[in-house]
């Protein structure tokens, strides 16, 4: 999973806002995982908190870190619906550019109708990061 997965299958609102939540994390992982498995450690936390730190320093998302912080102290995993900000658009127009418009609204979460599709998406996905990084 990446920041970019999470935040392209994170779009919500006719992608004016982004959704994130443990559960379209583990939704993710577990497509992705095939027959392994999935579990939640120390270091899947510190990478979720990673991404929200990210999203809001790059200023992607109308979100008040303190709230994240809240949850946080009271062990609670973030759920968030939040808008993009004139950056994040622009990141996510970008976005569609390099994977072919692989990301669109989600329904808050990834559901048998729309799993089949998912695939094909994770596909050009998975391309697009491998040329990013070998950039």
């Amino acid at each position: 999973m990446s920041f970019f997965e999470l935040f392209g299958f994170g779009l919500a609102d006719i992608g004016r806002k982004l959704f994130f939540s443990m559960s379209l994390c583990m939704e993710i992982a577990e497509i992705r995982a095939d027959e392994f498995g999935v579990y939640v450690s120390f270091e899947e936390h510190d990478f979720l908190e990673r991404y929200i730190k990210f999203i809001v320093s790059q200023g992607l998302v109308y979100y008040d870190y303190s709230d994240y912080l809240i949850d946080k102290d009271r062990q609670v995993a973030p759920i968030l619906l939040t808008p993009l900000t004139r950056r994040g658009r622009e990141v996510l127009r970008h976005m569609q550019q390099l994977t072919n418009n692989a990301f669109h609204e989600c329904l808050l979460r990834i559901d048998e109708s729309s799993l089949s599709s998912l695939f094909g998406r994770l596909d050009r996905v998975e391309q697009c990061q491998q040329r990013l990084v070998s950039q």
